[in-house]
């Protein structure tokens, strides 16, 4: 009875040990996602102003990186839906404002997309955040 009970509890943990292990390999192999929560960033914005009567759209991105992370900023303007224009900058504190020629007839948009990784260059996951859509 004792030998059987020993044996019961070694094939269940080899079993706990093999299903744990499984999980962790899953989990390791998905790529980053766009997190809900900003990990890593504590302030991200995209904002889009068109001067109507000049025809030029103002893009701004900005963020900020929190202590012990890095940043890829990268900003791009839409028409219609189609990335047209795009700018980055990498550090802790990015703010990149660009302006752009804007014809009329057309729905413009900003999308601001931070690259989180940390200090050491590993690459984490990365959020984004979109400009209201703006018509002209």
């Amino acid at each position: 009875m004792k030998k059987i009970l020993i044996k019961m509890s070694c094939v269940g943990m080899l079993m706990c040990c093999v299903l744990m292990s499984a999980v962790c390999i899953t989990d390791a192999a998905q790529p980053p996602v766009a997190d809900q929560q900003l990990v890593g960033v504590s302030r991200l914005n995209a904002t889009l102003d068109i001067n109507f009567s000049s025809g030029v759209a103002t893009c701004t991105g900005l963020a900020t990186a929190e202590s012990g992370y890095s940043v890829e900023l990268v900003v791009e303007l839409l028409e219609d839906g189609v990335v047209i224009e795009s700018w980055s900058g990498t550090g802790r504190i990015i703010n990149i404002q660009e302006t752009y020629p804007v014809t009329s007839n057309h729905e413009y948009q900003v999308i601001a997309t931070a690259y989180v990784s940390t200090a050491g260059g590993s690459y984490l996951l990365f959020h984004t955040k979109e400009s209201q859509t703006l018509n002209t």
